[in-house]
């Protein structure tokens, strides 16, 4: 509920990632405009709820989106060794699915914990902001002679001032 609400407060146009270990098991049945055919293993109930919760904030699972070896897949290993699972998702709103251009762990990356690294490779292009207003340069062309004399007098005055003290 509580990323249910943060997730209210940001603007829709804004791109928005949402990364994190769900210890839910999507799958490897898609969903479309939510989950593609790359998951591991077979949906459990966590799972479903993930599937609603995307589905409702119109996001995508997009490491279920690249076709990897499984090895590039399980995010999270048994601390036995015998289970591997793809539990820890990153979520993009569909407006910026384009931007994502692969996912994958990196299995055996020292990280202080029983998770795998997961690396995803994005690709942003930025618009260049515009001034809509742009200031005009003065036309030093037409300046009237006896302005411009009374301007050197000035500086001249402000000079002498300034070497008397």
């Amino acid at each position: 509920m509580e990323l249910q609400q943060t997730l209210d407060d940001v603007p829709k146009k804004d791109a928005i990632l949402i990364i994190g270990d769900w210890n839910a098991k999507v799958g490897e049945t898609a969903v479309p405009g939510v989950a593609g055919k790359f998951g591991l293993g077979k949906r459990n109930e966590a799972g479903e709820k993930l599937i609603d919760f995307c589905q409702e904030n119109h996001m995508i699972i997009t490491n279920t989106c690249f076709q990897q070896p499984k090895r590039r897949l399980y995010t999270w290993t048994t601390p036995n060794g015998q289970h591997r699972n793809q539990i820890d998702y990153i979520l993009c709103n569909r407006r910026w699915k384009s931007s994502i251009t692969s996912i994958k762990t990196r299995p055996g990356a020292d990280c202080g914990t029983d998770h795998e690294l997961l690396l995803a490779c994005l690709r942003i292009k930025l618009k260049q902001h515009h001034k809509s207003t742009q200031t005009a340069k003065p036309d030093l062309q037409n300046i009237p002679y006896k302005y411009k004399i009374e301007v050197k007098k000035q500086i001249r005055r402000a000079q002498s001032d300034g070497q008397r003290t």
